[in-house]
């Protein structure tokens, strides 16, 4: 899957470190920006945007035989769970924090299998979303949920394809997932659903946190003042004609300044942001 550039644009990066396209092109910022999330994801130990994986997992001998817990977190959506050889819906599997899993007593199997290794396989998004500001309701109940679901909503104002949200009402039933088309006509749009949902549940846009884009645009600022000081040695800073000189200065020390700038705010931006643990 294509790390996306949607978690900061090229104008974002300009707008934190000054430097215009003359210096560094559009295309190599856009690359800039993928080895930025890059790092960053390797630091958080997690995805930034959704990202589908498969897992093959033990199940856990003991009295709770009913939980799991999966390598990768957050966990956004479950998209299939088999137990050994039967296929479990998702909607009987709860989902916590810190990647657990727990069977309910309504799924086609109770407990997580433990006759043989990495015979319990989950399909699941995992990533670093949070909920915006922008949310609507549901006009219209969803009783039996289904695949392209049709769900209508009071408002499809900052609603596009592609986009995740998470519905969640006063019957208990919560779920994240990902737009596939929305009419402004009808005021609705088409989503997998799992779990039935009242009229007036809350639909709220899901976003990348602020503080986890903004460390991706610190860290590709930094890429960038670095190779504009590695390229400033060729700079003239200097005229002379016979006895007149004119200087006008080294570069150098106004990019330190600004590297200095941004690397601070990268140092307290990560005292902020936590890593996710790692499963074995």
């Amino acid at each position: 899957m294509a790390i996306s550039t949607d978690i900061c644009t090229i104008e974002d990066i300009r707008r934190t470190c000054g430097i215009e396209s003359s210096e560094i092109e559009d295309d190599d910022v856009s690359r800039l920006i993928t080895e930025g999330v890059e790092i960053t994801e390797n630091y958080l130990n997690t995805a930034i945007q959704p990202r589908l994986i498969i897992e093959s997992l033990d199940g856990q001998l003991g009295s709770e035989n009913n939980i799991i817990f999966t390598k990768k977190m957050p966990i956004l959506r479950l998209e299939q769970v088999k137990v050994d050889t039967t296929t479990v819906s998702p909607q009987y599997v709860k989902i916590y924090s810190g990647g657990k899993l727990v069977l309910t007593d309504d799924a086609e199997e109770t407990e997580w299998d433990t006759s043989e290794l990495q015979s319990n396989i989950i399909k699941y998004y995992y990533g670093l979303l949070e909920e915006s500001r922008t949310d609507t309701t549901t006009s219209e109940a969803i009783t039996t949920p289904t695949a392209n679901d049709i769900l209508k909503v009071t408002s499809t104002n900052g609603m596009k394809v592609g986009q995740w949200v998470r519905i969640q009402g006063m019957d208990g039933y919560n779920e994240v997932t990902q737009i596939e088309a929305v009419s402004t006509v009808n005021s609705t749009i088409t989503v997998d659903l799992y779990y039935p949902h009242e009229n007036d549940s809350i639909v709220t846009i899901m976003q990348y946190p602020y503080r986890i884009r903004r460390f991706v645009e610190i860290i590709v600022s930094l890429m960038m003042v670095a190779r504009i000081v590695g390229a400033s040695y060729k700079d003239v800073v200097g005229y002379g004609i016979e006895e007149f000189n004119v200087q006008k200065g080294e570069p150098y020390t106004q990019w330190r300044e600004t590297y200095n700038q941004l690397n601070n705010e990268r140092l307290e931006l990560k005292k902020s942001i936590r890593p996710m643990p790692s499963m074995a």
